[in-house]
């Protein structure tokens, strides 16, 4: 084995066993830099088009902190351009990455600017009792079909479903889509998620 292979077959070893290595920890890194590439480019150079692509490649990504981050950032970057895609961008933030607390709150500050989109509970009464969003509006998901016309009749309404997991409010998403509702969505992880991401939650009616 020649000299210099021995020293980077060394070397890579070292770094392989060092403390706190992980084998993802590059792939992390790297997405870091990326993020702070595209955070440069949209605060220095201005290029607001190119950064939104950009944000939208690491939202794509495994790195869910780093995907959150971008998502806020490109519903920012919307926001300068005045246009309506900064919602959609918010509001994934907050139906897909509640657990990362940091995010989720920027992107709930966000949408509280603009409070169009309506948040609904669908869990059932003594649920919605013991404790719910601040924000929030019940709807049990027995009587949703009969009442969610009557007290929605626009179907482009916004309404972000919750439930305590995810997967009744899945389930009441769906309704509402059958009925003619094309702007609705499941809140992924449910009320448990609203806890996690420090959510004002009241008890009673």
């Amino acid at each position: 084995m020649k000299p210099s292979t021995l020293l980077f077959f060394v070397v890579a070893l070292g770094v392989a066993l060092s403390p706190g290595y992980a084998p993802g920890q590059a792939k992390d890194t790297r997405a870091e830099v990326a993020l702070q590439a595209a955070i440069k480019k949209e605060v220095v150079d201005g290029d607001l088009k190119s950064a939104i692509e950009q944000y939208r490649k690491l939202a794509q990504g495994r790195d869910r902190a780093v995907a959150a981050k971008a998502l806020v950032r490109m519903g920012e970057c919307y926001e300068k351009l005045g246009d309506a895609e900064s919602r959609k961008a918010y509001e994934r933030v907050l139906r897909e990455y509640a657990d990362q607390t940091g995010a989720a709150a920027e992107a709930r500050a966000r949408l509280a600017a603009n409070p169009k989109a309506v948040l609904m509970d669908v869990r059932e009464d003594h649920e919605w009792q013991a404790g719910h969003a601040v924000e929030a509006v019940h709807l049990g998901k027995g009587i949703l079909e009969r009442d969610l016309e009557m007290a929605y009749p626009d179907k482009d309404t916004e309404i972000i479903m919750y439930c305590g997991g995810g997967f009744r409010s899945a389930l009441t998403a769906d309704a509402a889509q059958r009925m003619g509702y094309r702007k609705v969505a499941s809140l992924i992880g449910g009320y448990r998620a609203l806890v996690m991401a420090n959510w004002a939650m009241r008890t009673g009616e």
